[in-house]
């Protein structure tokens, strides 16, 4: 399963804001795609960790530094978010350590992984 390149990793000259939050919403249809016993996981599961690795990326290196420059007093929230995206790694990690086939294993990681959305 491959996907169209959308948020961080789409077309430069976009606004940053419009692509960071096609990324949340891309997030949000694939970890729906996770509860879905039916859908192939794995597949979705390497979409999931592309574009979360790539999002995370993409702010840490472009969004973040201009945050602080700009917008020091911000400097709690811009922590904040490099936590989450820690959290989503391990989470992914998690994830990925289970059978995708294993419907149980796979739930049981899932559902401590990734919170209903």
């Amino acid at each position: 399963m491959s996907r169209t390149p959308t948020g961080a990793d789409a077309v430069d000259g976009e606004d940053v804001v419009e692509l960071i939050l096609a990324d949340h919403r891309e997030f949000e249809r694939l970890l729906r795609e996770l509860r879905n016993r039916a859908t192939d996981r794995s597949a979705v599961l390497a979409d999931l960790a592309d574009l979360l690795v790539a999002h995370a990326e993409a702010e840490e290196r472009e969004v973040y530094p201009t945050l602080k420059r700009k917008a020091p007093e911000e400097a709690e929230e811009i922590e904040h978010g490099a936590e989450e995206h820690a959290e989503g790694h391990e989470a992914l990690l998690a994830l990925q350590r289970i059978d995708a086939a294993d419907d149980d294993a796979f739930e049981a990681a899932r559902s401590r992984s990734c919170p209903r959305r």
